[in-house]
């Protein structure tokens, strides 16, 4: 169904995403040991672009979030982790919100 959520949360991510999120495709019992093993080295691939676009979606996410004043302890809070480990792995971002 066309323009349902549903579908569009499912496909949003393309292809790439789609297969790091939900793992490669199962073996078919016509396939060789080869086909797996190009599959599975396929959906690594797709894991690793996956997490490179979401640390970058994350870092300009962080950075947005403290030019609108958020705090650190509220940041900490929707990554789930300490206020600490935020501030230390982002903290560098305040430097170059105070030179802009």
């Amino acid at each position: 169904m066309q323009g349902h959520p549903d579908s569009m949360a499912r496909y949003s991510g393309g292809p790439i995403t789609h297969r790091a999120l939900t793992g490669p495709k199962r073996r078919y019992s016509d396939w060789t040991d080869d086909q797996w093993r190009k599959e599975v080295l396929l959906t690594l691939s797709s894991v690793k672009q996956t997490r490179e676009q979401c640390d970058a979606t994350e870092l300009s996410t962080v950075r947005e979030a403290r030019k609108a004043g958020l705090s650190w302890t509220e940041i900490a809070g929707s990554l789930a982790v300490t206020r600490q480990s935020a501030w230390e792995r982002f903290h560098e971002l305040d430097e170059t919100l105070e030179r802009s």
